[in-house]
């Protein structure tokens, strides 16, 4: 029946361990329907196959689909943490079907006690697959959620990089949110959600804070005047800037600057 299949599609149980050794070599050979998932948490892991080299790191999580072959070796200390099951659906000639790459540097904690509650589920519940099925399926989706979230976190970081390259490249001109936008060919509200994502502040404040940083440090650098200063960096209007200072930094653009000079003579 319907349930019946269902509950034979779950993931199945291989075995759940946690392993350490002083030197280790394995080959892994290509297993239909099968994920192996491991993280390294003493030293470290050398891994080769046809298709790529790399080195697992502490923290580091090795997704293996059983696709093709993998030699795995350490010539010192190691521990891993490994979860491996069968898998009937998701899986078909490549693992980009679970939108999770072959090594993860992912950070994420969650991954990694997911993983270890499998295999303390697996230890003490052997006989209950249904339990730890389902923790194994939410450790695919975490993998998958948190190699998204990476992704667009990346892209993120990208264009907030091409905004800091902008305000500085047109640190003399007016900026407006709409320019940035335009020479970053996005639209000026995405530009404003992911600045906002990274940085936690909005693209104009970014931009009128270096601004105004940079009025009062040529003001007192060079002992110019407001106005003189403001308009170096695009500003017309010397009153709009000291207000906007005033705003951002909770005291006046002209504070402190006299203080250390001498008396002008009478």
């Amino acid at each position: 029946d319907v349930y019946k299949r269902q509950v034979e599609s779950l993931p199945k149980m291989r075995f759940a361990h946690i392993f350490g050794v002083d030197s280790y070599q394995y080959e892994f050979k290509p297993l239909h329907h099968t994920v192996e998932i491991t993280y390294i948490s003493k030293g470290q892991l050398h891994c080769v196959s046809d298709k790529e080299d790399f080195v697992l790191k502490q923290g580091d999580i090795l997704f293996n689909a059983y696709l093709y072959p993998l030699r795995v070796e350490a010539s010192e200390y190691h521990e891993h943490h490994t979860v491996s099951f069968q898998l009937e659906f998701g899986i078909s000639d490549t693992p980009t079907d679970l939108s999770v790459p072959m090594v993860a540097h992912l950070s994420s904690e969650r991954c990694l006690k997911l993983i270890d509650e499998i295999i303390r589920a697996h230890t003490i519940y052997a006989d209950s697959n249904l339990r730890v099925a389902g923790l194994c399926l939410q450790l695919l989706y975490e993998m998958s959620a948190s190699t998204e979230q990476s992704t667009v976190n990346q892209g993120i970081r990208q264009y907030v990089k091409k905004v800091k390259n902008y305000t500085f490249q047109h640190i003399r001109e007016p900026i407006r949110q709409a320019d940035i936008a335009d020479a970053l060919g996005i639209t000026p509200e995405y530009l404003c959600y992911v600045f906002k994502q990274c940085e936690k502040t909005t693209v104009m404040a970014y931009v009128n804070r270096i601004k105004l940083e940079s009025i009062r440090s040529l003001m007192e650098k060079e002992n110019l005047p407001l106005y003189k200063a403001a308009e170096f960096f695009g500003y017309s209007d010397p009153n709009y800037v000291s207000r906007l200072y005033k705003k951002l930094f909770q005291f006046n653009i002209t504070d402190g600057l006299l203080k250390d000079k001498p008396n002008t003579p009478i």
